[in-house]
């Protein structure tokens, strides 16, 4: 995909997991995988790898335990129906917004989102929206092996807590370093073009 197409797509992903109702949303996701199939499998090799679907879904598939609204009954267990929606409705979107944030992870650079922004006058969002696009999916995959690390290693016990700190500042580098550098670069692009545009400012220097 090329930089406008890849835009385009994020941002139907990103505003569908916001904005669309829930029936729409959970019908929605068939339509996404097969999208995602088409244009790029890599962005669901980056999903999977990352592991933090795969909480979210198994997050949400407690809900219907928890009890409240309508009941169903399947095998002689009951569960809650509004609260199977729910966990559905958490998934749907959880999996639209994240898959939006990884194509404009994988083909956006951020002083391109940053100009976007920048343009139509949102000057403070021109710096938070391309860090959370970016930096929102490292954050949670750090975190997520972080979990699997402190996992195998037996939990929370006074031996490991020395490396488990250490781990969780080791991994949160590149988060802190992508950070630095779009600031600069945005701060950089600010003083040599008069705040007029950003990204060509960047793609200058």
């Amino acid at each position: 995909m090329n930089t406008k197409w890849a835009s385009f797509t994020a941002l139907i992903f990103i505003l569908g997991g916001i904005l669309l109702p829930e029936w729409w949303l959970i019908a929605s996701i068939p339509i996404a995988i097969i999208a995602l199939l088409l244009l790029d499998k890599g962005v669901l090799r980056y999903l999977g790898s990352g592991k933090f679907l795969i909480i979210l879904a198994g997050g949400s598939l407690l809900l219907p335990f928890l009890g409240g609204g309508s009941k169903i009954s399947i095998g002689g267990i009951g569960y809650s129906l509004d609260m199977m929606i729910l966990g559905l409705r958490i998934v749907s979107r959880g999996f639209l917004i994240f898959a939006g944030m990884s194509i404009f992870r994988r083909y956006v650079p951020p002083e391109q989102i940053a100009n976007m922004f920048w343009k139509i006058g949102l000057r403070k969002l021109s710096v938070l929206i391309p860090l959370s696009l970016h930096l929102v999916p490292v954050l949670m995959e750090s975190s997520v092996r972080t979990i699997n690390i402190w996992r195998q290693r037996g939990g929370l016990k006074k031996r490991y807590l020395r490396n488990l700190l250490t781990l969780l500042i080791s991994i949160q580098v590149q988060w802190v370093k992508e950070a630095e550098d779009l600031t600069i670069a945005l701060a950089l692009a600010k003083r040599e073009r008069g705040n007029d545009d950003i990204g060509g400012a960047v793609e200058k220097s």
